[in-house]
């Protein structure tokens, strides 16, 4: 992949597949080898997760969604999060997950329930401590219980979600210490904690008031979104590993 072939993508399978494949030590890797990718992957998870679950207005899937963001945010035990796993798996995938590739993902819409299929999704998505297999196996899933079979927009939105996750991994960005003031940091803070990121153009002011001419962070800020937990610039702002 390309850095344009990047900034273009509509295939989120094959931005997961860089970002699990690349060696170039030039780029950024993502991998379950590092906290950092662990928690991006997982938070990638987790927005496309919460989708569903807000898709399907159901409160176990919104449990689900809230146990994984904590996790992924270093708030319980392993322990916890096996046993919420294992929950999950009575409670909502009554098949082996190998069924899925045996079936197939669209024959297993036909013979479920798109609430049965969401659910089974949230298991894609939670179920083990591989963050990066959990998005490659679930983001499909996810288009596809969202949209069934028009899937287009639903992919093109999930790649807009790792880059605002992941960035430009072509161009990793650092910050100036410089940039990070008091206001910057509260406005970073108060939109990680709410997951109300509409003060984005506001975070864009308050960084250039601090010397930020960084037009990557800038553009980011300012764009259309969507932004969600793990936003990268939030990320740097609020130095997030």
């Amino acid at each position: 992949m390309t850095e344009d072939e990047w900034l273009a993508s509509e295939d989120p399978g094959k931005m997961l597949k860089f970002l699990r494949r690349n060696t170039d030590l030039r780029y950024q890797r993502v991998s379950d080898n590092t906290p950092l990718g662990q928690r991006r992957l997982r938070l990638f998870g987790v927005a496309i997760m919460r989708r569903v679950a807000d898709v399907f207005n159901d409160p176990c899937l919104h449990e689900i969604v809230e146990a994984v963001g904590g996790f992924a945010d270093g708030i319980g035990t392993a322990v916890a999060f096996r046993n919420l796993q294992q929950q999950l798996r009575v409670r909502v995938f009554p098949l082996p997950l190998k069924e899925w590739s045996r079936i197939g993902c669209r024959e297993l819409l036909t013979q479920h329930t798109r609430e049965e299929f969401a659910h089974m999704v949230a298991y894609c998505l939670a179920a083990s401590d591989h963050a990066a297999s959990n998005a490659a196996d679930g983001y499909h899933y996810a288009a596809l219980a969202i949209e069934g079979e028009d899937m287009a927009y639903e992919m093109t939105y999930q790649c807009d979600l790792i880059r605002d996750i992941f960035g430009n991994p072509f161009n990793p960005i650092t910050i100036d210490p410089s940039w990070l003031t008091s206001t910057v940091i509260a406005l970073a803070q108060k939109m990680y904690d709410t997951r109300e990121f509409s003060a984005m153009p506001i975070l864009a002011d308050a960084l250039m008031d601090a010397g930020c001419d960084n037009p990557q962070i800038l553009e980011h800020c300012r764009g259309p979104g969507p932004h969600v937990r793990g936003c990268w610039v939030c990320d740097l702002c609020l130095g997030k590993k």
